[in-house]
């Protein structure tokens, strides 16, 4: 609620506010500009939007928000604008990064746990799909969070509550190829994703 109120009070007086904090949750609701530091120093601005679905480097990724990371190499680029093919310990699959990459080059791969989704059957493209095992469940009311196992690899996935995978068994992963998010190993902490 007192979220909502600042966010009126700062539409109504239309003002400009420089508001400091370290929940992250109210600095994604509130703003519409922010700057992400770390030891005193500015590693990434931009859209509440901006440092969630594209962070700069992994201490963004980790700071806002939860994140999966698999380390990954380069395989080449995609026919699609910022598509890059990857191979990893999940297998081979697509992900997606404004920066530039040479074949070989080693990445990390930041990946929400929303964005891992479980999926009954191959539906359609078959892209960045894979099979997993339940490892653990959780329900928290109106989402389960889960623990998938592909091959060598947990994730964590966020699903709503209805979601029917019971632990032990097996299930399908998507992964929608700009949901991976490319982040270089040596990642300067001021360039974008």
């Amino acid at each position: 609620r007192m979220r909502m109120e600042l966010k009126r009070i700062q539409r109504e007086l239309s003002v400009t506010t420089v508001y400091v904090t370290h929940d992250q949750s109210e600095a994604l609701a509130l703003s519409h500009e922010i700057a992400v530091m770390n030891d005193g120093r500015i590693v990434q601005t931009g859209s509440p939007e901006e440092i969630y679905e594209k962070p700069c480097g992994r201490f963004v990724a980790e700071f806002i928000g939860s994140s999966n990371f698999v380390d990954a190499e380069v395989l080449g680029s995609d026919p699609r604008s910022g598509f890059w093919r990857v191979r990893s310990k999940l297998g081979a699959f697509m992900g997606v990064s404004d920066r530039q990459f040479s074949a070989g080059e080693k990445v990390t791969i930041s990946i929400r746990p929303e964005n891992v989704e479980i999926v009954d059957a191959l539906a359609g493209d078959a892209l960045n799909l894979f099979q997993a095992r339940v490892e653990a469940k959780i329900f928290q009311g109106d989402f389960s969070d889960f623990e998938l196992r592909v091959g060598d690899v947990l994730l964590s996935a966020r699903a709503h509550s209805s979601r029917r995978a019971p632990e032990g068994g097996a299930a399908m992963v998507r992964i929608a190829p700009e949901h991976c998010v490319l982040i270089g190993t040596d990642a300067p902490s001021g360039t974008t994703a």
